[in-house]
């Protein structure tokens, strides 16, 4: 249409013998174009409202907005939650509310005055702890026990299936996971090389509803200045201090002992049983009620056993962490026969009982087999013993 109208724009120019302006000339256009430009512009409108219409958001339905309103709640209320239940808000908030009706009604009913149970070290117990059985609230109280009040705690390692004490130690600082500690006594150094795992066990405490009184870790360092750094790794639970339960040995005709000291890796267990003297033989034929026996087993269990023994002239010592090798005859009434074992074990404690006489624990670390030929002698006069036993008249 604009051709067009130039064209004819351009034939009148000529008519009239001179040549317009460019400003004539736009002014001419948009004068003879009046028309157009107004169906084009209300075509423009139209299509302009449609675009903005298309991409103006419509309202949502009153059902999807409330089902949205809920799902914004919950998540509000589950992170609250999260955060209160993480930072022990309501317990605060509890003992703040306690106190306050305590503050204000306490004077009318004594009943509902909140006693003070705080300590010089800052700890705080409720109502129904004592020094003996703590309560705390979060894992950060029960860091603060051990570092406060310098509990103990027992750093064992995991051998064969059953738990080897390595060392004693108490908390001097904490960051974060890493625990720095004081190893008060070494019992087995060589366990505790970095990366291993370790559990440790401390005075029980009570823990919400709870008892914890462990967590396990990891090595991190052990220098010569005897402090040891562990990372926890788990949270705080319950293990049963002693893994097996004794069993005092009331008739010491019911087990027999030999033990020897050996090198773990260049022994045979048939050259010791046929060609070296037992550096310990504990066979008493009579009855344990005579306590008078230098040498007595004084209780067993699934996992060690503790003896009561002199050294013999000129034999070494026993030290903790010493491997030995263990023969041993346990009477079975079912058969009623001697059962013989032979274990390799390890040294756990030695104690002084004066006399020349030492308490000495054991610990099972594996079960060896017995050769066929020594079954039924291992210790000498076994079948008799056994007969003695069943036929005690005789």
């Amino acid at each position: 249409m604009q051709y067009i109208l130039f064209i004819s724009f351009l034939k009148n120019s000529y008519s009239c013998g001179r040549l317009f302006t460019l400003g004539e000339i736009y002014l001419y256009l948009i004068v003879n174009s009046g028309t157009d430009n107004m169906m084009n512009s209300k075509f423009d409108s139209q299509f302009l409202g449609t675009i903005q219409t298309s991409f103006k958001s419509m309202d949502l339905p009153i059902e999807v907005k409330v089902f949205m309103g809920f799902i914004a709640i919950g998540l509000g209320l589950v992170s609250l939650f999260f955060i209160i239940k993480k930072n022990n808000i309501h317990i605060e908030a509890k003992n703040y509310f306690l106190k306050t009706i305590g503050f204000l009604l306490g004077g009318i009913f004594p009943s509902l005055k909140v006693e003070d149970k705080s300590h010089s070290d800052g700890d705080r117990f409720p109502d129904e702890c004592d020094n003996k059985n703590l309560c705390v609230s979060s894992d950060r109280e029960v860091i603060k026990n051990l570092i406060n009040r310098r509990m103990q705690i027992d750093i064992s390692v995991e051998r064969s299936g059953q738990r080897s004490l390595a060392g004693m130690a108490v908390i001097i600082e904490s960051k974060g996971l890493v625990l720095k500690c004081r190893v008060t006594r070494t019992v087995s150094r060589h366990l505790l090389n970095p990366e291993v795992t370790v559990k440790c066990i401390f005075l029980e405490m009570k823990y919400a509803e709870r008892r914890v009184n462990a967590f396990v870790g990891k090595v991190i360092s052990f220098n010569d200045d005897n402090e040891i750094a562990l990372e926890r790794t788990s949270g705080f639970g319950f293990i049963r201090r002693r893994a097996n339960a004794r069993r005092k040995v009331a008739d010491q005709r019911f087990i027999k002992i030999k033990v020897w000291r050996i090198i773990p890796g260049k022994y045979n267990p048939g050259d010791c049983l046929d060609r070296l003297e037992p550096d310990i033989l504990i066979d008493n034929r009579k009855k344990g009620e005579d306590k008078i026996f230098p040498e007595m087993i004084l209780d067993i269990s699934k996992g060690g056993i503790a003896i009561k023994t002199g050294i013999k002239a000129g034999g070494q010592k026993f030290e903790v962490n010493d491997a030995v090798l263990m023969a041993m005859l346990m009477y079975a009434p079912n058969k009623k026969i001697f059962v013989p074992h032979l274990i390799q074990g390890e040294v756990r404690g030695v104690r002084s009982l004066g006399n020349g006489r030492f308490r000495l624990s054991f610990q099972f670390l594996r079960s060896l087999k017995v050769p066929p030929r020594k079954r039924s002698t291992l210790f000498k006069g076994q079948a008799l013993m056994a007969a003695v036993i069943n036929n005690p008249e005789d």
